[in-house]
């Protein structure tokens, strides 16, 4: 019976995953030109508020009109606003129909190497654009039922407690691990929750609707077994598990019904509707029955990740834990004292817990965050009792307290102000003693060798023979790892340029046919909010391979240039620093001074690098290395990589100036590629210029949105007309071409 209800889980799980690929596919390049970063007038009805952020909420409205021209006209699927606080929460509810001036981006499928693609997630849901609204003002109702539903006002009184009753930072955390709202804690606080390896606890998850589930079974059962002639007549062990799992699925509807806790709401239904019925369900039978449920709902649950963390989570424990606990109880009978062997088995069946939750998720982990906080080992043995007890609990008191008498006892207030406290105080000493190891840039194989390993130390607990052999196939699939991170970088004679999706600004890989690896500038972000290089540049150096850097190039000292260059000279070795004369007296550049620079504007025009030939375009004939009647712009380094018929000009962020002199130089520059100046501003890229490079095609590296929007209209225009296939990172992607000297081929990066 068991094996027949385990396949047709299988045969569900097969089909949802087929039907979710099917109807996952990206959407095409030529976004609707609504998304465009414009004030808009949209309406739209919610179905769904997803979550609290720092400033609001998100909601997600479909049935989508736009005001254009004076006209209103519809959109295709979904769209996620944020809304400000000033809007009040009851306006906020599912089926209302609301009015709002938003500005929209449009969910691109951009994708770097080594970097996760979130876009997919969101354009799995049906999710086109993403915007926020700026003023409250400016939302309205159009249509909506009167009124609050029970659920919706009681997460209403329960923020509004917290908020009157905690201090900003207690009252973060609460709402977060009691509602889910984890945008709401402070951005410093959620990275100690994150690197201590605790950041599920901060996500809806089965602890927090197991808890809500036996606060409710206890507590309705001790209030019937009172009632004695009511007890003598009805079981109350079954009455107490239908009120058990009603309470559960309105705590999940409270929390906002994220994947964890459905899949746990489910469990609990599976395990107590047996217990009504009298009949006995085991762990496996219950996960199989959340499987079914949740895929009949909706297929497309299978390719989330937070649905895959949940279940492989899950199902490691269920596979795992009854060897675990064979050996808790072969300490308590072998260690002579007692008050030593149950503490010792519990403190193991802890460590082991979470050592099979972490190696049971470990592919998904990696995967999709590239990283695994070692301090979650033994961290998580200590904060999961304490949330339980310190801040679940008594979080539970104060929701029941808040939605049936509309306040609470004062010593709750204490409570969770002493848990959360102490809650923040594990996270951050965890967080600062012990390390996250990243993977950053990891391919399909070293991914699969990971996952290899995981699962035979997963084997470890469950069977008694072989444990050796699995261990050793274990440490076999690690070697493999680290072999795979030695292999070489590029194809051998191949010559390989990556245009990376860095938004505002350039980071081109050139990885060439005898190895030599080179940088042209690292990217960086012009507000300093987002380390580009460490998240984006450094990921995909690892992904292609790049161990080791020959050189950094950098055109010029601007932000959306030289900003990564700390986080790559850190992370790799890197033998020169290839700059002009401004850049090496820039600020910040005494950083790099253990670096050997070489100042190519007074170096010779043009180097051999193996079967490459370099040619220096720009600046030339200078002493410092750079004009002083210049702007930094136009005196980019601007270079020409030459390689049997096939060539690029790298032209930095050179205007209409710096292009006569480039020009007046009469250097060859009829190149096959061009990487366009200035992000496609139109102060660069002269008729004249391109007319004197004729490129087969053109790279334009910018965000293609606000505050830069950049490639510009009439540099587009200019680029159509003579003929050039113009393609943008901020539209496309990563984009890499190749060439074996002789023919050439482009592609974007998938």
């Amino acid at each position: 019976m068991h094996r027949r209800f385990f396949g047709v889980t299988a045969v569900i799980l097969l089909v949802s995953i087929c039907w979710s690929l099917q109807r996952s596919q990206p959407v095409p390049d030529s976004q609707d030109s609504v998304y465009d970063q414009r004030d808009l007038l949209l309406e739209g009805q919610i179905d769904q508020v997803i979550r609290r952020t720092q400033r609001g909420f998100y909601v997600c409205l479909n049935q989508i009109h736009v005001r254009e021209h004076s006209q209103w006209r519809s959109l295709e699927g979904r769209v996620r606003i944020e809304i400000p606080d000033g809007v009040h929460i009851r306006l906020l509810q599912r089926g209302f129909r609301i009015r709002a001036r938003a500005r929209l981006n449009p969910v691109l499928n951009l994708v770097n190497p080594g970097s996760p693609n979130w876009a997919k997630s969101l354009l799995r849901r049906g999710i086109l654009a993403t915007g926020k609204v700026d003023s409250a003002a400016s939302v309205f109702v159009v249509s909506g039922v009167a009124g609050q539903s029970f659920l919706e006002s009681t997460r209403y009184r329960f923020r509004e407690w917290t908020r009157v009753h905690l201090n900003r930072e207690h009252a973060a955390l609460v709402e977060a691990l009691t509602l889910g709202d984890r945008r709401v804690v402070d951005s410093k606080e959620a990275k100690h929750w994150r690197n201590a390896g605790l950041s599920h606890l901060l996500a809806i998850s089965g602890l927090h609707v197991a808890m809500a589930c036996w606060f409710v079974y206890r507590m309705c059962f001790f209030l019937l077994a009172a009632l004695v002639p009511l007890s003598t007549r009805i079981d109350v062990g079954r009455v107490a598990a239908l009120l058990a799992i009603g309470a559960a699925w309105a705590y999940v509807e409270v929390a906002g019904s994220p994947i964890s806790a459905t899949r746990a709401g489910w469990m609990i239904t599976g395990f107590w509707s047996a217990r009504v019925l009298g009949r006995d369900v085991n762990g496996a039978i219950a996960l199989c029955h959340a499987a079914i449920c949740m895929c009949v709902a909706d297929p497309s649950c299978v390719l989330d990740p937070g649905c895959q963390l949940s279940f492989m989570a899950v199902s490691t424990l269920i596979f795992g834990m009854p060897g675990v606990n064979r050996s808790a109880a072969w300490i308590r009978e072998h260690m002579p004292y007692a008050i030593v062997a149950h503490p010792l088995a519990f403190c193991w069946q802890s460590l082991a817990a979470t050592l099979l939750c972490t190696l049971g998720t470990l592919p998904v982990v990696i995967w999709t965050f590239q990283a695994v906080p070692v301090a979650g080992l033994v961290a998580n043995i200590v904060a999961i009792p304490w949330v339980a007890w310190g801040l679940i609990l008594p979080s539970m008191l104060v929701l029941s307290c808040v939605a049936l008498t509309a306040s609470s006892p004062p010593i709750l207030e204490s409570w969770l102000s002493m848990g959360a406290e102490t809650a923040n105080v594990i996270a951050a000493n965890f967080a600062n003693y012990l390390p996250t190891i990243e993977f950053p840039g990891i391919n399909l194989w070293q991914w699969v060798a990971l996952s290899i390993s995981a699962l035979a130390c997963i084997l470890v607990f469950h069977v008694k023979r072989q444990r050796f052999a699995l261990l050793c196939l274990a440490f076999l699939g690690l070697i493999s790892v680290a072999t795979a991170r030695q292999l070489p970088s590029s194809a051998p004679g191949r010559l390989v340029l990556t245009f990376l999706a860095v938004g505002h600004g350039d980071a081109v890989v050139v990885q060439m046919p005898n190895g030599f690896s080179l940088l042209v500038d690292t990217g960086g972000d012009p507000t300093g909010a987002f380390d580009v290089g460490r998240h984006i540049v450094v990921p995909a150096l690892q992904s292609l391979g790049v161990r080791k850097l020959d050189a950094i190039l950098i055109t010029h000292p601007h932000p959306d240039h030289i900003g990564g260059l700390s986080a790559v000279v850190n992370a790799l070795d890197v033998d020169e620093l290839w700059v002009n004369g401004c850049t090496l007296n820039a600020p910040g550049m005494s950083s790099f001074a253990g670096l050997k620079r070489r100042n190519l504007a007074l170096g010779p025009p043009s180097y051999r690098l193996g079967d490459l030939k370099m040619q220096i375009l720009h600046p030339r004939a200078h002493a410092l290395g750079c004009y002083s009647s210049l702007s930094a712009n136009d005196n980019s380094l601007a270079i020409r990589l030459e390689y049997g018929s096939f060539s690029v000009l790298f032209s930095g962020d050179l205007e209409r100036s710096a292009e006569e002199i480039v020009l007046a130089g009469g250097r060859k520059l009829n190149s096959t590629l061009l990487k366009t100046a200035h992000h496609g501003s139109r102060t660069s890229s002269t008729p004249a210029f391109l007319n004197a490079v004729q490129p087969a095609v053109a790279v334009i590296q910018s965000a293609d949105h606000e505050p830069f929007p950049f490639p510009h209209p009439e540099i587009e225009a200019r680029f159509n007309a003579l003929g050039i296939p113009l393609l943008v990172t901020g539209r496309h992607g990563a984009i890499q071409v190749q060439s074996d000297g002789k023919r050439w081929e482009l592609s974007r990066w998938k």
